[in-house]
């Protein structure tokens, strides 16, 4: 009963997704292809390698809705290696839907450098090192076409990092009324 059971969730999902039309062997193949694009280029920079993970950068980026290029995006990437020397960024899980590709991230480092461009809100320019480590959620959003990243959006927890960094001040307990 239990070998039935198990079975039924994934060919029910399979039947229902392909009576739908839920993903056409090519386009899961590009959307399989796109995810593999991002979790490459996020090993080139965990590894410091952002010459690299930039080949798969459109020149003319689009980062947060502005089409600010590929070398401001580049510049933006230098000075967070050089505030946060250990910067890691780990992917949890995957999504694929069209051209974009979804990662959601747990992105962490230890802040011993002075940053002077404004990435993640721009709290952190000519501020001394915490030499305090944080880790917190992102999540990244990319579009990709013709193999190349032209576009990438985040949503960031800026305050829960800074707030480990020590330059926020920790929210109030949450007490519960009686």
């Amino acid at each position: 009963m239990r070998t039935a059971q198990k079975h039924f969730l994934p060919v029910t999902a399979l039947l229902l997704f392909s009576s739908i039309g839920f993903a056409q062997p090519d386009t899961l193949n590009l959307q399989e292809r796109n995810k593999q694009l991002v979790l490459l280029i996020n090993d080139l920079f965990n590894r410091n390698m952002p010459e690299q993970a930039m080949r798969y950068f459109s020149d003319s980026l689009v980062k947060m809705g502005d089409i600010n290029g590929k070398s401001f995006f580049r510049a933006i990437n230098d000075d967070i290696q050089q505030t946060f020397p250990d910067v890691q960024t780990r992917i949890t899980r995957l999504w694929a839907d069209g051209d974009w590709v979804i990662a959601d991230c747990i992105f962490s480092g230890t802040h011993r450098g002075i940053a002077t461009l404004p990435h993640h809100g721009g709290l952190l320019i000519g501020k001394e090192p915490t030499n305090k480590p944080f880790k917190v959620q992102h999540i990244r959003m990319y579009r990709i076409s013709k193999g190349r990243i032209v576009e990438r959006r985040a949503v960031r927890d800026d305050v829960g990092m800074y707030q480990q960094l020590g330059l926020l001040p920790q929210p109030a307990p949450i007490v519960k009324p009686n």
